[in-house]
């Protein structure tokens, strides 16, 4: 059986071409995110380490994601970073608390984050993040303040 065209209805939205913000934002919901620093290795059964920032401190993505620019936990090796920063979270926003300064980074919920002035990596001048158990000091140390934080895990 044959149908006349003209009984035919096609329907193209604009929305099925090109993805949207709230589509782009669904496609890198956790695990994908911001990471987290921790002082100390990264958790090997649940974390993906991102290297050796400074010191002590690392970068952590959760397991099946990959370490991105920008400190950010992605899907594949593609970049991420523009979108995450359309809508920023860390990779786990149950229990990490998101902070910013000079760019995004998390720690577990509980911990203080602070940036640290005054580091030299590689003969250069810079500063670091990190996430402490009590109250950080230092005159070279700015106490962060989250911008979005998880649940304190039990």
């Amino acid at each position: 059986m044959t149908m006349p065209l003209d009984n035919i209805h096609l329907s193209i939205h604009i929305d099925d071409l090109y993805p949207t913000a709230s589509s782009l934002t669904n496609a890198l919901a956790p695990p994908y995110g911001y990471a987290l620093r921790r002082n100390g290795t990264c958790l090997a059964d649940q974390e993906v380490s991102c290297g050796n920032n400074w010191a002590d401190w690392y970068t952590c993505c959760p397991l099946g994601t990959v370490c991105g620019l920008n400190n950010t936990c992605c899907p594949s090796d593609a970049d991420c970073s523009a979108p995450l920063a359309a809508d920023p979270h860390c990779a786990n926003n149950g229990t990490w608390d998101l902070y910013y300064t000079t760019k995004y980074v998390c720690c577990l919920s509980g911990k203080w984050g602070f940036y640290q002035e005054g580091l030299v990596v590689g003969a250069k001048p810079t500063g670091g993040h990190g996430c402490a158990d009590g109250y950080p000091s230092g005159t070279d140390v700015e106490v962060l303040v989250p911008v979005a934080t998880g649940m304190l895990s039990s």
